[in-house]
């Protein structure tokens, strides 16, 4: 394992532009050689051989007979699909239109997302045997990893719960989280026990959006009073941690 590596990746993916088909394959090659683990291969004539390349062919049959193809962003056998992304919705830029609320951009890359999980799953339905993992990435910005030990590719969950799904480019420095990482790529069934067993711990993508409520400016999500209303008992979790002391107040907290 390479800290220097892993620390040079985590600054450049965050300073990278929205251009997925310019980053997506550096980062995770680089993410590989960071953290040891075997590079995608080079596709050969037959797709039948092909198990770990970028752009893997996959055909979707309908019930009329026709069928379409897609690609798959990264496919190894057996381990996982990986869907990329590079959004700039999850943070505010300096030359973004003032007229774009914010709620409506944060909205938007949630969207995005989901969009991009259900992609990864109809790409693993779609393959003779569904991987158990489904990585969906936003390069310089968040990992989120979904289980299915079934083999059936129809009950993905969220892993290793809901509340730990989201891996952001500072967590890759962690122990736990690379030896999760290399795991999913070389040995997926030593992770089935960990799969909603977990006790939820504080959701990354809360301390994400939370991080960036500090401070308005670029690069965070202001605390708006018009934006979205959540419960006071859970709000009232991070109030101290946004400087928040009065009652109710905490309630408009962005999420």
């Amino acid at each position: 394992m390479d800290m220097d590596s892993i620390d040079v990746l985590i600054e450049e993916s965050k300073q990278s532009g929205a251009s997925e088909l310019s980053n997506a394959q550096l980062f995770i090659c680089r993410l590989c050689e960071a953290l040891g683990l075997p590079l995608p291969q080079f596709a050969g004539e037959h797709d039948c051989d092909n198990h770990y390349i970028f752009e893997k062919s996959v055909s979707f049959g309908f019930l009329n007979g026709r069928s379409c193809g897609g690609r798959i962003d990264l496919y190894k056998r057996g381990c996982f699909v990986l869907e990329s992304k590079q959004s700039a919705m999850a943070r505010r830029r300096a030359d973004w239109p003032p007229s774009i609320p914010m709620g409506r951009s944060l909205s938007a890359w949630r969207r995005a997302m989901s969009a991009a999980r259900m992609q990864a799953e109809h790409y693993a339905r779609a393959l003779p045997e569904s991987p158990p993992f489904l990585i969906i990435l936003d390069v310089g910005h968040i990992i989120e990893v979904y289980a299915d030990f079934s083999g059936t590719g129809e009950s993905y969950a969220p892993f290793p719960d809901p509340g730990r799904r989201f891996i952001l480019m500072d967590d890759l420095r962690r122990a736990d989280i690379q030896r999760r990482l290399r795991a999913i790529w070389t040995d997926p069934a030593s992770l089935a026990g960990e799969l909603c067993m977990a006790p939820a711990r504080e959701d990354a993508l809360t301390r994400y959006l939370l991080d960036r409520a500090r401070a308005p400016g670029p690069g965070k999500f202001p605390l708006r009073p018009q934006a979205s209303v959540i419960p006071e008992p859970l709000a009232g979790r991070f109030a101290p941690r946004l400087g928040i002391q009065e009652r109710g107040a905490a309630c408009r907290i962005l999420v």
